[in-house]
Formats: C-alpha cells, sequence, structure tokens
C-alpha cells in the first residue's frame, strides 16, 4: 500500500494491514511522529522504520520508545532498510 499522507493511512490502515510501515518524519499533514503516536494509541503492532533528513537525538530516542524498529537518515544504505523490515527471525544479528 502506499498513501501519500499520514493522514489518509491512518484511515485506510485497518482494511489493508501492512507488513511494516515506513514514515518520514517531514510528511503532509500529520508528522511520521504523530502516525506512530495513533497508532500506538490504537495497539497496533507491525514494525515501523523512520526515515529523515532532520536527525536530532531526542527524536530519535523518542521513536525507538514509541517503538521504531529502526531510525535511518537519509541518505541510508537500502541494506539497513531491507534489514530494518525482516521479520525478526530472518534478521542477521
Amino acid at each position: 500500500m502506499h498513501v501519500s499522507s499520514g493522514e489518509e493511512f491512518l484511515k485506510s490502515w485497518h482494511f489493508d494491514r501492512p507488513d511494516y510501515l515506513v514514515l518520514d518524519l517531514q510528511m503532509p499533514d500529520l508528522s511520521g511522529m504523530e502516525v506512530m503516536q495513533a497508532l500506538k494509541a490504537v495497539g497496533a503492532q507491525f514494525p515501523i522504520v523512520i526515515i529523515t533528513v532532520d536527525d536530532a537525538p531526542t527524536r530519535r530516542e523518542e521513536c525507538i520508545r514509541l517503538g521504531a524498529r529502526a531510525y535511518l537518515n537519509r541518505p541510508f544504505d537500502v541494506n539497513a532498510l531491507l534489514q530494518a523490515v525482516k521479520p525478526a527471525g530472518e534478521r542477521s544479528s
């Protein structure tokens, strides 16, 4: 599923539940952080990877606290993204 905004995703994810979610912290209407907070509030459980060009330690810590599996700075290594979205049993240590 590909959506153009955080709000659009929150309206549709119940119908097409993703295997994982890649969020940018800077998106139209809702930030990636706001989407994560909304998902946590309803108990959604799927891997979330955050991507951003605006890295800040406090933002990184908050995303991890909210359950992000990975926090990648753009430009990022595509292998790091692929590793982050693999099911837990398939990830290398």
